[in-house]
């Protein structure tokens, strides 16, 4: 008898959650009340590991990909019935975001933030709330890669006028992760 499952339970199990997403739900540190933004949620991994962690909290996540985000709704659907969180197919500088609306944003491999991110940064520290705080997660293709990656992010977010209050390279992970944590200007 083969002891694998079936069926669509089968269809619908989760892979182990990748480094990278592990550090951001570490570094993100929920709280009841937050308001989290996504940028470049893709196919929705991220907040299928997060969603069950919202209580009275609500995450939006954005992605300019249609079929990253038809994908990110079907593997959701739940937590988007439930209400606690929403996908908007849009790019983060063409985004609409009010004011103050978010606590916490965050990305995952999203380059723009380390080579040329200056107009996405100012729609952050726009949206961002006061007191609130991005995250960064970045996975460099090799752990002698990371410096590049770092000094992009230092470079990107000192022009925007964002604060780094944690820059840090983790090597237990067996990755080579980069994490940043900056508030925007007041």
């Amino acid at each position: 008898m083969d002891p694998r499952p079936r069926g669509r339970s089968a269809e619908r199990a989760e892979p182990p959650v990748p480094a990278r997403i592990a550090a951001a739900l570490a570094v993100l540190d929920l709280a009841p009340h937050d308001r989290v933004l996504e940028i470049g949620c893709g196919r929705g991994v991220a907040v299928a590991a997060i969603a069950p962690r919202l209580t009275r909290s609500h995450l939006t996540a954005i992605d300019r990909s249609a079929v990253a985000i038809a994908a990110a709704r079907d593997r959701n659907a739940a937590h988007v019935a439930a209400g606690t969180v929403a996908f908007l197919e849009v790019s983060l500088r063409d985004a609409r975001l009010p004011p103050g609306a978010f606590t916490k944003a965050f990305a995952i491999d999203v380059n723009l933030f380390w080579l040329d991110g200056s107009a996405e940064l100012a729609v952050l520290a726009a949206a961002l709330s006061r007191g609130g705080r991005l995250h960064l997660i970045h996975q460099a293709p090799s752990h002698t890669g990371r410096p590049r990656i770092v000094d992009g992010l230092r470079r990107e977010l000192a022009a925007a006028g964002f604060v780094v209050d944690r820059l840090d390279s983790p090597d237990d992970t067996g990755v080579p992760l980069v994490v940043v944590t900056a508030r925007p200007p007041d």
